[in-house]
């Protein structure tokens, strides 16, 4: 998840503070793009959300859980990754699964033998090759200030103990984590995010898992022309549409005073990471100032991003990028924003799903006239986006208690479609919640 802009994350496990970390250091278009598809039917696209309980061990008093990320095998048959603090105040990641529509209560993942005592876990990224069998990806401290990439793979239904993937070869040991991953129903599946090089600097950083084979030692993905000399690059999001065939998407600093943080693609193609490119904005995007892509979906080779852009003091707004044959076009801004929107709503998309059929749907979260920060979800069609407040569980809470964010979304089919993220309840509490809609 970006941090750089705008924090989404309700908790602050490991690559929220790995995030801070380099924070510190620092449309007619989609016609050509995707194919046509039939209309969604009138109203809401998602019902009211359901809280998602953590595991059970979670805490009682102080109840902080989070979902980042999900995966739909089929209607109503779909996993969520995330976070909770547990009854000894350790950030812990969990799994939940969706079966037959119904949540089940999530489950902790085990963590390698080198996590440290208080590991601030999370899981950002899910992907499934079948139901049962899925891959998670994210990070654990290892001492008290650095952290390794995670990977927790789930063979049959079962998860087994998360561990610690081989990173690239320049890697300093400090900080490495893992922000997203994608696998093809053959079972390819490959993994983005970043780590510290020796010489200090950030850099992206991507691992494959051939089919039938161990997961690959990561490889840096280079940042574009004209980067900083450290150039704090983090790919936030990944789609594959074939065995070898990945589009990645991110951000990354170029020179000058402050953050100057822009948005990236790369593009993986006959089994190698060709160079980062820089994604033009928007044409009323503030110059040098912060940019970002978190996430990709794609279908029939044709991809959509998502992600936001300052184009004004202080003012967010969300935008999309459309990728084809490994070309990426400029970025455009994305106007609309729920009806109780503030005039500036600072809207901001987390994530994206294009399914095989239906149209793109993507979430994230916009401020409203009361500038409470609440989750929403997006639909596009023939280049025009709607945009839709999802209503959050029963129990949130309002006035100043209001907030919730949805970071993910993961359809198989057209209003077929699962989103998940978090709100906080009427004690002001941090709770995961999901909606599905079949």
């Amino acid at each position: 998840m970006f941090a750089l802009a705008r924090d989404t994350r309700a908790a602050g496990p490991a690559v929220a503070r790995t995030r801070s970390l380099i924070a510190a250091a620092a449309a007619a278009a989609a016609l050509a793009v995707l194919p046509a598809a039939a209309a969604y039917a009138a109203g809401p696209l998602f019902p009211r959300a359901e809280q998602v309980r953590p595991p059970s061990d979670a805490s009682a008093t102080s109840v902080n859980s989070s979902l980042y990320s999900t995966a739909c095998t089929g209607s109503g048959t779909c996993v969520a990754s995330g976070s909770y603090t547990d009854s000894l105040g350790r950030g812990q990641a969990y799994i939940a699964t969706e079966s037959h529509g119904h949540w089940l209560r999530g489950v902790k993942l085990a963590l390698p033998a080198s996590a440290a005592a208080q590991p601030n876990t999370q899981i950002d990224g899910v992907a499934c090759i079948s139901t049962g069998n899925c891959v998670a990806v994210g990070s654990f401290l290892h001492d008290a200030s650095n952290a390794d990439a995670l990977i927790v793979t789930e063979a049959h239904g079962k998860w087994g103990r998360g561990f610690v993937p081989r990173p690239p070869a320049n890697a300093d040991g400090t900080i490495t984590f893992m922000d997203a991953v994608a696998c093809t129903s053959e079972g390819f599946c490959a993994a983005v995010g970043g780590y510290q090089d020796k010489a200090g600097h950030f850099q992206a950083m991507a691992l494959a898992k051939p089919v039938g084979k161990r997961w690959q030692q990561a490889l840096e993905i280079t940042a574009p022309k004209g980067a900083a000399a450290d150039p704090l690059t983090t790919a936030n999001g990944i789609a594959c549409t074939a065995i070898g065939k990945c589009v990645t998407v991110g951000y990354y600093r170029v020179p000058g005073p402050g953050s100057h943080i822009q948005a990236f693609g790369a593009v993986l193609s006959g089994g190698s990471w060709r160079r980062a490119v820089r994604i033009s904005l928007p044409a009323n995007a503030l110059t040098g100032d912060r940019a970002y892509l978190e996430s990709v979906s794609c279908r029939s080779g044709k991809c959509i991003a998502v992600g936001g852009y300052y184009f004004g003091t202080n003012a967010f707004r969300a935008m999309w990028v459309t990728e084809s044959n490994g070309h990426f076009r400029a970025g455009k801004e994305i106007i609309k924003a729920p009806a109780d929107a503030a005039p500036v709503a600072d809207t901001v998309l987390d994530g994206i799903s294009c399914p095989p059929s239906g149209h793109c749907v993507a979430a994230g979260y916009y401020f409203n006239t009361a500038g409470h920060q609440v989750g929403m979800y997006m639909t596009v069609a023939s280049g025009r986006w709607t945009a839709t407040t999802l209503k959050p569980p029963l129990n949130a809470g309002t006035n100043s208690f209001q907030r919730s964010v949805v970071n993910s979304v993961s359809c198989t089919g057209t209003e077929r479609c699962t989103i998940a993220g978090w709100y906080t309840d009427t004690a002001g509490r941090f709770r995961s919640e999901a909606s599905s809609a079949r």
